[in-house]
Order: C-alpha cells, then structure tokens, then sequence
C-alpha cells in the first residue's frame, strides 16, 4: 500500500494501536466463509474476540493492547480470500501530531499516516495520547474521520426530593426503571430509595418508596436476579419467570452529619411495585456498591477502611445475591467504588474509582476463578463509574468528570485497559452516578 510523503514528519512519533474494527464487506461474498475467516483473524498476534457475521457482511474484532496488527493487515487478509472490505469503523488509540495545519495520526503496522477529521480539534493536544473513535474515509480509506457523540435530549423525570441523587436505570419486562436516593442533602441522615417505572421512556410516575428506620439508605442499585429455587427471600418473589429486580444500597447511620457505622441492605421485587423488606448482607462496615450478575451468580466489591484508615475493597459472590462469600482482595490503594461487567469469554472488568494517593481510576481484568487481577491505572479521576459492553463488543463508560469550573458527569470510550471521556453531559454539583442500558 501507498505510503503518504508526510510520513517523514512523524518519524518520532509512536504509532497508534488500533483497538477495535468493526469492517463491512458485501454480505453474498461470505456466504459460507465465516468460520474459515475468522479463524484467520485469530491467528493474527495481538487478535482478542473476533466476531465474523458472513450473512450482514460484517467482521469485528477486538484487539490487545501492544498489538501490532495495521488496518491494512485486516483489508488484506479479507482482498486475499476474493472479499471487497467496504467501510470501517475503528477505535485507535495514539498520540497525534500536528504538521502544517492539520491533525494526523500515525497508525501501527505498515506505517501509514492517517489525516484526522475532527469537527472538535479542542479535544487534541499534540503530546498527549488520546482514544478515538472513528470512521476511515477520504479517498481509498486514508482519512480517518473522528466520530463525535451527541446528546439527543435531556429531561427532568423527578424533583420531588429537596435532595435527589445516586441513580441507577434498568430496563426489567418491557419497562424502564429507576432508582435513587431521595433525602434533604448530600449527609443527611434520612436518605430513602425512589422507585420509578416507565414504559416508553417520556412519561414516569413513582413505583415505590423504601425506606428503613434509623438507616440512610443511599447508592441504589439495579441488578436482575434468577428466581429462588426454594424459599422466596420476600413476599413479593411470586411465581419463576424471567427473574426478579433486585437493589443492592448502602445502609449508613448517622448522628448529625458524623457517620457511625453502615451495613448494605438488598431488596427483591418482581414487579418494581412491592419489594422485600430490607435484608442485612455482609458485615457491618461493608458497602457492597453494585451487585453483577453472571450464570446465576451475583458477584460484587465491598470496600471498608483499612487499619491505617485508607479504603480496602474484595470481591465478593453471593449464589442467592444475599449470602456473600469472598472471592479475592483487591490490590488497589483507596479502592472504592467498583462496578463488574463480564465478556462472552467470561472475563471479568473492573472500573475503580480511588480515593487514595493520585486519586486516578484503575481498570481490572480477571478470568475465571476471578482471583488473579491485571491492573492498569486509567489518567482520570472517576467518581460514581458505570460501563457497560454494547453488542457490537465496544464499552461505554459513564462517570464524574472533575474539571477546573467544577464537577460534570461525562460519557467515555473504554477498552480493556483505557478510559476516555468523549461527551461531558449538561450536569453541576452532586452529578455522576449514571445509570447506563442499551436497548434497541
């Protein structure tokens, strides 16, 4: 392939992975090459999850970070077995470089230069490595057209509470649900746990209060938990079906605004209207933060203090979602809030926020018995994380932004060990805490 004449500028450059592709071709060239295809693709060094659709035309392919793999590699394993690729999407992550006016970005492999369209060059800062997200454009493929995000709308669904925050969003039997907690400030004492219910996503109305007298109640959230093989933990379990709503939250007690203990509290319901009475899990000085749920197993991090003051965090797997039993310590400084996701290999991710030292968000990644972690440190502060993994194999993360004129809630691309915020939400004050679905 064509090498372009600016490539002498960027000779000092490192060159950028390329860390997901999602490439199309026409669909009737692969009728029946899928298997063989992919199997090429996993041979490739450097090759994670590779998903090959031969009916939609469509090959996808995660990539590890230190891989050496080029987008020119990709089209021509797909050219040498008779396919025409046709357009790209990718996520790269590098550092650009600016020569002459424009934006380019080197790409590993073959060394090609890419020119960067970006309607937002405020987000580049030569130096400074960046996750993007992009389409590749320009003649024969040879621009890559960075793919920007938008906010589609914004609306106010409740503002009943003098304090409401913490939110959490799932979507349960054709409904949408939310929760948060609802109180008179941030440290008050007297935190309850709203309930709403949607079925079109516009219109909301209250579907439940929980509350615990002597408990602040507070960091609701949603999981969806398989029905109890024997005695229902509540009144409100009913019959086996698609599963239960399930609440994991923070149980503090406060004397004024001083914290003198806490212990998380679950709470199960099959319709969102009538849930369990709150039910203790694990030990007093725990906070169990978000409960995930795998081959019906829920698995979650409890953080408490450390002797020398600092946060501790564990992970934790409860078979019935109350019953926690320890999986493995966290060797993450200030670990506390922690949400889990899991990888159709099984592979569970982690994203931390810290409290501790530089206070920078780490990712973890573990397989089965989820006892050995790889982490990496993120560059970003994250208060509240939240991601989850879309069909087409990408994440998306959403958290606390902190910036010079104050807190934002933003939304970010994130890999296997990388987290950038790409879209900052219209947001102030006690933000963050997003509840992420995907649903189409």
């Amino acid at each position: 392939m064509r090498v372009f004449a600016l490539i002498a500028l960027f000779t000092a450059a490192l060159p950028a992975e390329v860390r997901w592709i999602e490439q199309s071709f026409g669909p009737e060239e692969c009728a029946r090459c899928a298997e063989a295809l992919s199997a090429r693709f996993r041979k490739m060094p450097g090759a994670g999850a590779v998903e090959l659709d031969g009916k939609a035309g469509l090959l996808r392919i995660e990539l590890e970070a230190g891989n050496r793999i080029s987008l020119e590699a990709i089209a021509d394993t797909l050219k040498g077995v008779g396919i025409r690729p046709g357009p790209a999407r990718v996520l790269v992550h590098g550092t650009p470089s600016l020569a002459a006016g424009r934006w380019q970005l080197l790409v590993t492999g073959a060394g090609q230069s890419y020119p960067l369209e970006i309607r937002d060059p405020a987000r580049l800062r030569a130096g400074e490595p960046i996750l993007l997200e992009a389409r590749l454009g320009g003649a024969a493929g040879k621009s890559l057209k960075v793919i920007q995000p938008e906010i589609v709308s914004v609306k106010k669904i409740w503002d009943a509470g003098p304090h409401n925050a913490f939110t959490d969003l799932i979507r349960f039997e054709d409904r949408w649900f939310c929760t948060f907690r609802e109180a008179e400030a941030h440290v008050s004492g007297d935190g309850k746990l709203r309930v709403l219910v949607s079925s079109d996503g516009e219109n909301w109305s209250s579907a439940a209060l929980l509350t615990e007298s002597g408990r602040d109640l507070r960091d609701p959230k949603f999981s969806i938990a398989p029905e109890p093989s024997g005695s229902s933990p509540g009144p409100s379990a009913g019959a086996r079906g698609p599963g239960r709503l399930m609440i994991v939250a923070g149980g503090s007690v406060y004397e004024g605004t001083t914290l003198k203990g806490r212990h998380p509290r679950v709470f199960f319901s099959r319709d969102g209207r009538e849930w369990s009475p709150p039910r203790p899990i694990l030990a007093e000085g725990d906070w169990l933060w978000r409960a995930t749920w795998r081959e019906g197993v829920a698995y979650g991090v409890s953080y408490g203090y450390a002797p020398d003051g600092s946060y501790a965090a564990a992970l934790f797997s409860a078979a019935n979602g109350v019953d926690y039993k320890k999986v493995a310590d966290f060797d993450v400084p200030g670990a506390n809030e922690v949400t889990l996701r899991f990888l159709p290999s099984g592979e569970m991710l982690a994203l931390v926020r810290r409290d501790n030292g530089d206070r920078l968000g780490w990712i973890g990644a573990s397989f089965p018995p989820y006892k050995e972690w790889k982490w990496q440190p993120t560059q970003h502060r994250l208060g509240g994380p939240n991601f989850i993994r879309l069909p087409d194999g990408r994440l998306w993360a959403g958290s606390r932004e902190y910036k010079p004129e104050g807190t934002r809630t933003a939304i970010a691309l994130m890999t296997r060990d990388l987290y950038q915020p790409v879209l900052t939400l219209p947001s102030a004050g006690d933000s963050s805490y997003p509840g992420l679905v995907w649903h189409d």
